[in-house]
């Protein structure tokens, strides 16, 4: 496993657009089988909900992520709610959807490839030791850093963790609003 699924790698959404009924609640929240947490979020994407991103649930490996670059934390968040949204799990695909969509309004009249280089640099610094739950000075060095980059943005994909060791994708309620933990998992295809 290149990033592991844990309590720190917890995304917090807040769920929008629409309320809905403990009733419903109940009845996303028993949604089980594989890829249930992908199914509960197309739930609520059908009955017209949204997703707004609040914060990385872990203060460590929020500050590593800005350490890296401040818009990471906003950019992994897009990524991985489009792929529980169903997109294609691969970093170059992902990276391509909000790349399109242009969440953080990058110039793009210059061509920039500013969201693969920000994630790229992410994944570089797990690869070379930094852990969601550790400190990381982002301290590395390599002779090849754009070889590295560009073999992990094309040998990495997000996943579903099959079998949860802690709560996440269950509707919750705080502060009379709704929110759902989107967890962050990436796996090396090489070897897989």
């Amino acid at each position: 496993m290149f990033v592991e699924s844990s309590k720190s790698t917890d995304f917090k959404f807040n769920i929008v657009g629409r309320r809905l009924t403990a009733s419903q609640i109940e009845e996303i929240n028993s949604i089980s089988g594989r890829s249930k947490v992908k199914k509960r979020v197309k739930e609520l994407q059908s009955l017209s909900c949204m997703f707004d991103f609040v914060e990385i649930e872990s203060e460590m490996f929020s500050d590593n992520l800005i350490l890296i670059d401040s818009a990471l934390p906003e950019i992994v968040a897009a990524m991985l709610l489009r792929f529980y949204l169903g997109s294609k799990p691969s970093s170059v695909d992902l990276i391509t959807g909000i790349g399109q969509d242009n969440l953080l309004n990058f110039n793009t009249s210059n061509k920039y490839p500013f969201y693969f280089y920000k994630v790229k640099r992410m994944l570089n610094h797990v690869a070379l030791g930094m852990l969601p739950d550790r400190l990381w000075k982002g301290e590395c060095s390599l002779y090849d850093e754009a070889t590295l980059d560009d073999s992990l943005i094309n040998n990495t994909e997000f996943e579903e963790e099959s079998n949860p060791r802690h709560e996440f994708g269950k509707i919750y309620i705080e502060n009379k609003k709704l929110y759902i933990n989107l967890n962050l998992q990436i796996r090396n295809k090489i070897g897989a």
